[in-house]
């Protein structure tokens, strides 16, 4: 009885051993969200769902440079309807994510955005909640 078991068990441990892992394809939208995601922002969004949305951006084209992340979370920062302190920028993953209040106005922002760094393509990802 014991050496099935063993042998059970050691065949279990091959099988898990041999699954593939779950990574991250760096493609999709939920790994732009995820590379940008903020816990609190999270949290401050669901309490207020009607105030608040999580806004992600995956930049398409342009220069994500460390200087360049500097300038864009500057910009962000000092926007109407952001909140600076939610505004988080992945180089690796190329996206943008901060916590915007609805009661302003999201494509005026993001148009603003475009006009201000010409160098970059935005895009917004959308989620379903």
């Amino acid at each position: 009885m014991p050496l099935n078991r063993l042998a059970f068990t050691v065949m279990i441990a091959v099988l898990v051993g041999a699954m593939p892992s779950a990574n991250a394809c760096g493609i999709c939208k939920e790994d732009d969200r995820a590379a940008v995601y903020s816990q609190a922002a999270m949290e401050q969004s669901q309490a207020q769902p009607t105030r608040y949305e999580f806004v992600v951006l995956k930049v398409t084209h342009g220069p994500l440079t460390p200087t360049n992340i500097t300038k864009v979370r500057r910009w962000l920062s000092n926007q109407q309807g952001i909140v600076a302190s939610t505004v988080n920028i992945s180089q690796q993953q190329r996206s943008i994510g901060f916590l915007f209040e609805k009661q302003s106005q999201l494509q005026p922002l993001l148009d603003n955005l475009q006009k201000s760094f010409t160098d970059f393509t935005f895009l917004k990802r959308d989620y379903e909640t």
